[in-house]
């Protein structure tokens, strides 16, 4: 593209400078030297070699004119090109800081969740999402007693969900999109991953020590954990893509 708009600038020049060379030299060459024509007829009217010249030069002027039109439009186009492409970078810039800030968020929450033991003691991060996981994962685990944590955990899946479809959906370049989905996936594998299979597994009708209201909320929860499962997997897939 950049060649043939080369090669038409350069037919331009040419053209245009015959054109200049034409207008200002032309009638003299015309009316000053003798070419054994006469060009202003019987009456000897050099008002025709005017007519003449104009005849002539006004197709080279008009194409002349065509090409400066063309070479205008594709210097535009190309400006315009460029332009684009520079909004579209600082887009993606942008919404790539924004998914970082949001997946950093949803890092210090997880460090910031909270189990308390059976002694009372408390543990707060990854240890608290192990602790919680093997207790959902214990034949005797009742629900009741890790309500508020089950809770939170709900709140963090759907803090995941809702960053999964920001990754989906915001407009970013692919090599943006690749650091976010790692380091979301980093997240998941660290804090959410054991916890998730083992809700997923969690047979919630044989928990017949809770009530209907708790078990409710724990299918809640495993519809939850199965979404999350789902959409990181697929961000995972597209990662690969």
């Amino acid at each position: 593209m950049e060649k043939k708009t080369d090669y038409i600038k350069i037919t331009a020049i040419i053209l245009i400078g015959i054109a200049a060379l034409w207008i200002f030299f032309g009638p003299m060459l015309i009316t000053q030297l003798s070419w054994g024509v006469n060009f202003g007829g019987k009456d000897n009217n050099t008002g025709q070699i005017g007519d003449t010249i104009g005849g002539i030069s006004a197709p080279i002027v008009g194409f002349v004119s065509i090409i400066l039109l063309y070479l205008a439009l594709t210097k535009q186009i190309e400006s315009n090109k460029i332009q684009q492409k520079s909004s579209d970078s600082a887009i993606h810039e942008a919404n790539f800081r924004f998914l970082y800030e949001e997946i950093k968020t949803l890092k210090i929450q997880a460090e910031q969740f909270k189990f308390i033991k059976i002694n009372g003691d408390e543990v707060t991060g990854a240890h608290a999402f192990n602790f919680l996981s093997s207790r959902i994962k214990n034949p005797m685990f009742t629900i009741h007693e890790d309500n508020k944590s089950l809770h939170e955990l709900y709140r963090l899946f759907t803090n995941i969900e809702r960053l999964t479809y920001l990754i989906n959906n915001l407009n970013t370049s692919s090599e943006y999109k690749t650091i976010v989905i790692t380091d979301l996936n980093f997240i998941h594998l660290e804090y959410f991953k054991d916890i998730s299979n083992n809700i997923y597994n969690c047979n919630v009708e044989s928990l017949t020590k809770d009530t209907e209201q708790n078990r409710g909320n724990m299918n809640l929860l495993k519809q939850k954990a199965i979404s999350v499962i789902k959409e990181i997997n697929a961000l995972e897939q597209m990662d690969k893509a």
